[in-house]
């Protein structure tokens, strides 16, 4: 299967595919984009469902998703300010990915784990790429 984000041109790929883990490397991005996917939500809204995040990373998130086009913010013109927060489209379509990315991470987190515990015997062994492999041994052996 051909990768979507992929095209001929190699420097193409990086730059897409850096574009899109900046959209999506922050926890912070996809805490906002779930809490977000049940509706339009106020700042303190959004600081409370989160938990535990402080106020300046908030704001920062908020501002850099805004920038990317994947949130829209609508400030109110009333004493005290009244802002709001919504998915964009953009927002909403990054949505559909990451709920593939949690079903592929939920469908495949008994492998993960058996790697990482077969991973972490050999702690006190050089590393992985240094050890002799025989090449007829089935993977993980």
């Amino acid at each position: 299967m051909k990768s979507p984000i992929k095209s001929n041109n190699s420097h193409s790929n990086v730059t897409t595919s850096r574009l899109f883990l900046d959209l999506i490397a922050s926890k912070w991005v996809i805490c906002v984009l779930f809490e977000l996917q049940e509706g339009t939500k106020r700042y303190s809204e959004l600081y409370k469902a989160i938990g535990d995040i402080k106020q300046k990373p908030l704001t920062m998130t908020l501002h850099k998703m805004e920038r990317d086009g994947l949130i829209t913010r609508v400030v109110y013109p009333v004493v005290p300010p009244k802002v709001e927060y919504q998915l964009s489209p953009l927002g909403e379509e990054l949505i559909e990915v990451m709920v593939v990315l949690g079903k592929w991470s939920a469908d495949h987190s008994h492998r993960i784990n058996q790697s990482r515990t077969l991973y972490d015997k050999f702690e006190d062994q050089p590393p992985f790429w240094m050890r002799p492999r025989d090449p007829h041994a089935p993977l993980g052996a």
